[in-house]
């Protein structure tokens, strides 16, 4: 999980489990964490990693997320979960999109890959240009993560719609692609 998992409360996330958060800033550093002598014998494995490789590999940022996706897939045969990318201030809308449907077109014949989408996340979820409010972080953490790490369909989540100043800052909706 990349800087966004340190808002995340796992005990709250998934009470009675036990849960280990093991921080990456990068698809590299996920890569060299998907090891069973790093993380035992996980049952479920929640990967959120890629938007801080945009600046470098940009559209070859989805390429590098699919890479981690299938050493997941090859190292834990078991059920895991990739989440897409989250909107950025500093990143156009619209290559955050396209690389989110690269990732989906990428891991849809993976086997036991599920993808967490965030579509209702935009700029006005985050404080500054790059990490999340704490709406964002509830509807990132319930809204999509537990929500598809638990089979479990993603429902709107009951926060309060954006002010009209946040709107303003609002980009069009894409479609976002499932499978």
């Amino acid at each position: 999980m990349n800087s966004h998992g340190k808002c995340l409360d796992t005990r709250r996330l998934f009470p009675g489990w036990r849960v280990r958060a093991v921080r990456c800033s990068n698809t590299e550093r996920a890569l060299q964490l998907l090891r069973r002598d790093t993380l035992g014998s996980p049952v479920c494995i929640i990967i959120h990693t890629g938007i801080n490789n945009l600046r470098a590999l940009q559209q070859h940022t989805a390429t590098a997320v699919k890479k981690v996706a299938v050493r997941a897939t090859q190292e834990f045969p078991e059920s895991r979960l990739i989440s897409t990318l989250l909107p950025r201030v500093d990143t156009p809308p619209h290559l955050i999109a396209a690389v989110n449907a690269e990732i989906a077109k990428g891991c849809a014949t993976l086997p036991s890959v599920h993808l967490a989408h965030h579509p209702i996340l935009g700029p006005w979820h985050l404080h500054n240009t790059v990490l999340l409010n704490r709406t964002g972080v509830k509807i990132f953490a319930k809204g999509a993560l537990k929500d598809v790490a638990l089979g479990r369909s993603p429902t709107s989540p009951p926060y309060p719609p954006p002010s009209r100043s946040q709107q303003s800052r609002r980009p069009p909706l894409l479609p976002i692609p499932s499978h």
